[in-house]
């Protein structure tokens, strides 16, 4: 398999490599909306916990069901909520359009932007599978079919794996995860 000569002077920076790229109106797009979701799910769990403990002090009465609203309009007011995150959605703004005025410039030659390009479409296409060695940190480019096979011939060593239970998955699992 033959990659192209932008993808191999792309990979010679090493894993190691960290991009830099201008901040673009996408970028700061996707942080505001990112943060009027956080907004909503903070004033959402802020409200839950206020109605949880407002059950725990009436005993009896019918709780609330939950369904979705029909429109999804602005959150009732909650300063406790509303004072910490108008500060930290603040603080990420200005710091976002500090970066953006800057300009910087991206650190890739054009042959190396193009090599990314020609990977990802090799990805997309799943031509390759592109991965990081575990113990060199080297990247590594394996033939999809190539991928695909060594996958059967593992799955069929009984050694490796074998069927579980539920019982025993969610066994390890916890162990595996601490909890």
């Amino acid at each position: 398999m033959t990659l192209p000569d932008g993808a191999r002077s792309l990979f010679e920076l090493g894993a190691g490599f960290s991009p830099s790229e201008p901040i673009s109106k996408v970028t700061l797009r996707m942080v505001v909306c990112s943060l009027h979701e956080l907004q909503d799910r903070l004033h959402t769990k802020a409200r839950d916990e206020a109605r949880n403990r407002c059950e725990q002090h009436q005993v009896g009465t019918i709780p609330v069901p939950p369904l979705p609203q029909p429109f999804f309009g602005q959150q009732e007011h909650n300063n406790e909520v509303d004072v910490n995150f108008r500060m930290f959605a603040n603080e990420t703004l200005k710091v976002l359009n500090h970066y953006h005025a800057k300009r910087y410039s991206s650190n890739h030659t054009l042959v190396q932007k193009r090599g990314m390009r020609a990977v990802r479409e090799l990805m997309r296409l799943k031509t390759i599978r592109l991965c990081v060695s575990g113990k060199g940190g080297e990247f590594v480019v394996i033939p999809h079919q190539l991928d695909v096979e060594i996958t059967k011939k593992h799955l069929e060593d009984a050694s490796l794996y074998r069927p579980s239970s539920e019982k025993e998955f969610k066994s390890k699992y916890r162990k595996l995860n601490n909890e």
